[in-house]
């Protein structure tokens, strides 16, 4: 059996530092992209939909500032024909009175008090509430489904179990939306409100 001299032993050692080293050097960029992307979807940059009260019938124009500051905002609105003495015109009605939702991560939320036209947000229980995307989407749909007559918002009473007998359909616990034949209720739970649709026939 042959004997390692130092002389080859030396060297075999400085090839695998210098492998290591290279080793090390490669994983760093790795090591920062994984860091990188975990930062991305940190719960404090996570976008959330969130209610923002706004002055007495300014809901529109705030959403148009809001966008204008590049913050993704949302007023619910229906079409209403008005009729005045000499014309009809048609309207956008805001759904929610006094109220926008934003799409804004948490440590951000501040934002939106740079519009002049934003007083404060939704609490509930000690915390800005936080409404769920299939919620807005669901109201989003609902109001592109046809003409709306009328709509409603009712306060959502904890443990109260909502009637829906009247329009041929229970309340079944985790359903968000229910339609009947002219008839739309969004059941926004964690905003705290049904919204209620009167469709044209």
């Amino acid at each position: 059996m042959a004997i390692e001299s130092q002389g080859d032993w030396d060297s075999r050692r400085r090839s695998y530092i210098r492998t290591a080293s290279s080793s090390s050097r490669l994983s760093l960029p790795i090591l920062l992209k994984s860091h990188m992307r975990m930062s991305q979807i940190s719960p404090q940059n996570a976008l959330h939909w969130y209610v923002v009260y706004t002055k007495t019938r300014a809901e529109k124009k705030t959403a148009l500032l809001l966008n204008k500051m590049e913050i993704t905002c949302y007023c619910p609105t229906r079409r209403e024909v008005r009729q005045w003495s000499d014309r009809r015109k048609k309207v956008d009605v805001p759904v929610l009175p006094s109220m926008v939702l934003v799409r804004i991560p948490e440590q951000e939320r501040v934002r939106v008090f740079e519009c002049p036209l934003t007083t404060r947000y939704l609490f509930m229980d000690g915390k800005p509430a936080v409404v769920k995307e299939e919620e807005v989407q669901a109201l989003k749909e609902s109001l592109e489904q046809g003409v709306i007559l009328e709509h409603e918002v009712t306060p959502l009473v904890p443990g109260e179990r909502i009637d829906l007998s009247e329009f041929g359909f229970e309340a079944q616990e985790g359903t968000i939306k229910y339609v009947s034949s002219n008839h739309v209720w969004i059941v926004m739970e964690s905003l705290g409100f049904v919204v209620k649709l009167r469709l044209a026939k």
